[in-house]
């Protein structure tokens, strides 16, 4: 589930980017002056910020809905001795997840740095080229993927025990289906 709901945040991240970057090139195309430094023409940016922050919060449902509904389905249908191992199994995958996607994410954006910093390369090099590449898929890895597995594992963690005495109403805590295994 980790590597699924990480799939999620980052095609999400792609989604946002590219309606942004839509949106700059209609600003664009529509004010040419926009791209000469001498002009006092200004870009919309709060249009940019809107769209960034209205696209966050709709791609995020997804996540946020299964973060939330996969304890209750399991602690509903299952009882608490398969909400255990489902959140066992999640953390214990997603901390390794999140971990390895921060570093990563970090270590593509330091390369860059790095690069950019030497005296040795210039900017139209092929090394800082790959930098650059490096760094967009290293930005959201670490800003994004990474984060939201730790806040996922939390809101799992915590949603399943708020809930965990309405999950030992329900057939002793065996679930709807009087799960007994374990």
């Amino acid at each position: 589930m980790p590597s699924w709901l990480t799939a999620i945040t980052l095609r999400s991240v792609n989604r946002s980017v590219s309606i942004v970057v839509k949106s700059v090139t209609e600003q664009f195309n529509e004010n040419p002056d926009l791209l000469d430094i001498q002009s006092e023409s200004k870009p919309d940016y709060i249009k940019c910020t809107r769209i960034a922050t209205e696209t966050s919060i709709q791609e995020m449902l997804i996540p946020a809905a299964v973060g939330i509904l996969a304890p209750l389905f399991i602690g509903i249908f299952f009882g608490i001795k398969a909400l255990l191992p489902m959140l066992i199994g999640f953390i214990l995958s997603g901390i390794h997840k999140s971990i390895a996607m921060s570093n990563t994410g970090s270590a593509w954006s330091n390369a860059k740095r790095i690069i950019s910093i030497s005296e040795s390369s210039k900017r139209s090099s092929d090394l800082y080229k790959a930098t650059v590449i490096g760094d967009t898929i290293g930005d959201p890895m670490k800003d994004t993927a990474g984060p939201s597995l730790n806040i996922l594992m939390k809101v799992m963690t915590v949603s399943s025990f708020v809930l965990l005495p309405f999950y030992m109403s329900i057939n002793d805590g065996k679930g709807l289906l009087g799960v007994n295994a374990i």
